[in-house]
């Protein structure tokens, strides 16, 4: 993300009044609870959740100077750390990037030192826990073999004395104890109220992911700390019970790390409609000259509305609609230069079939295969395409479909329109062929559905192999 993730630059659907509202709700919630208060921010994935959290630390980050009261936001993307074991050094290494970004004063650099000496000791017991699989299976402790090694190069040949058990574990709790320590130190002469965003948690490994609740719950346990997780609910579930088995009580299981669950809001009509809008003016309606991609030359506006209500329909998230504009990009592309224009129906028939492509790939594969009647098209049509511009995109849709027979056979057309709802009924023969006259332009024939649907999966194909 870059810093131009903004929510007056990229907030398509609303959010910035509900971060507002989540900032006030944390804020007072801290006060109610004990130790660290933490929350999770559930939607789907591919919902949108990164984007919010950027917009929302880009926001605050923003508001640190003119107002002495905004909290400071250390922001921590669980996935990036997952291949390292460790969810302690992530996140004191996040606290620490953060707070030193801001230059730091003489205080809180000291306050880091301790925290950093205090996060080296407590990390040698957390490497010696982390080892534990491999004494599982070979017998052998890498980290006491290394201490053996160490102690044998200190005193000669002679073995260094046995380590004492219960010491080690005491050492561990008072090391787990300093780091605490220096956390509430760290925190507790702030003016500010301080949130932490840990994103990308239900990406990770079963076994970090839990690790990494468990540390937030044991070791950041610190009054006026509050984090935000923002996860799927259900990937977490899954790693939980890929850990503790299909019987795991999990909203149970994971009260004990979560105060509250909170969901992003999903997007309403207008917000689909604003990002339809971006992407149509990035993928199909670049003015820019210099842009590589052709015009269509069918009317964007109309079909801008009939995208948000296939979005809606479809029930598809951010991240589906964004690839199904990028697979029109794709499509519609031309060479630098180049001023070749599309028509309007390939346009449309492109947007339709990449939407059904995510949505509904197996209706999608029959198109491609050449298997679908006009009358299953007609019942997609129907089905997913709003009232209001319905004719129009039958008609366009039906005109390129892939049997060249329904396309010619016009009183079959008719009949199926009429039995559809797509027309009235009483509609003579003349009228509905004057309202095919106006659609059936020379270049129907050029390119069918299933060819389209075909090019589709010849990218999707070459995209996968490559």
């Amino acid at each position: 993300m870059t810093n131009k993730t903004t929510f007056e630059a990229t907030d398509a659907f609303g959010w910035s009044a509900f971060a507002n509202k989540l900032e006030a709700f944390l804020i007072t919630e801290r006060g109610f609870v004990d130790g660290s208060l933490v929350v999770s921010l559930n939607a789907p994935f591919g919902s949108g959740k990164t984007t919010f959290i950027h917009m929302w630390k880009n926001h605050l980050d923003g508001r640190q100077k003119s107002d002495l009261k905004a909290p400071q936001c250390i922001l921590l993307n669980a996935w990036e750390d997952d291949c390292c074991d460790d969810p302690l050094l992530s996140l004191v290494d996040a606290i620490e990037k953060e707070l030193q970004s801001h230059g730091p004063d003489k205080q809180t650099k000291q306050r880091l030192d301790t925290l950093r000496d205090a996060t080296k000791d407590a990390g040698w017991f957390l490497v010696g826990m982390g080892n534990s699989m491999v004494r599982h299976w070979t017998g052998l402790d890498p980290v006491a073999a290394g201490a053996f090694a160490e102690g044998k190069k200190a005193t000669g040949n002679e073995a260094p004395t046995r380590p004492d058990i219960l010491s080690i574990f005491q050492a561990r709790k008072e090391a787990l104890g300093r780091l605490k320590d220096a956390l509430r130190t760290l925190f507790s002469n702030s003016d500010r109220p301080v949130l932490l965003l840990v994103d990308e948690l239900d990406r990770c490994r079963p076994d970090f992911a839990v690790q990494y609740l468990e540390t937030i719950k044991h070791i950041f346990d610190v009054d006026g700390l509050a984090f935000v997780l923002a996860v799927d609910l259900k990937q977490l579930e899954n790693s939980a019970r890929a850990l503790f088995g299909e019987g795991l009580d999990f909203p149970e299981y994971f009260r004990k790390f979560s105060h509250r669950n909170i969901q992003l809001p999903k997007p309403d009509k207008q917000g689909i409609a604003n990002l339809v809008t971006k992407y149509t003016d990035k993928y199909l309606d670049d003015p820019s000259e210099e842009s590589p991609r052709r015009k269509s030359c069918m009317s964007i506006q109309d079909a801008g509305r009939s995208l948000v209500e296939m979005s809606s329909s479809l029930e598809f998230t951010p991240r589906q609609i964004q690839e199904a504009f990028r697979i029109v990009g794709h499509l519609t592309a031309g060479q630098p230069g180049e001023k070749t224009k599309l028509y309007y129906h390939l346009t449309a028939s492109s947007i339709f079939l990449a939407f059904l492509s995510l949505g509904m790939p197996a209706e999608f594969q029959q198109i491609a295969a050449g298997h679908m009647h006009l009358k299953q098209l007609l019942d997609l049509v129907v089905r997913f395409l709003p009232k209001k511009n319905l004719d129009w995109w039958a008609f366009v849709l039906a005109l390129t479909h892939s049997g060249d027979d329904d396309r010619l056979d016009v009183p079959m057309i008719q009949a199926e329109f009429v039995s559809h709802g797509i027309i009235a009924k009483d509609m003579t023969a003349e009228e509905f062929l004057s309202r095919v006259g106006g659609f059936h332009v020379p270049t129907y024939g050029a390119l069918s559905l299933s060819q389209i649907a075909r090019k589709i999966n010849e990218t999707e194909r070459f995209a996968s192999e490559v």
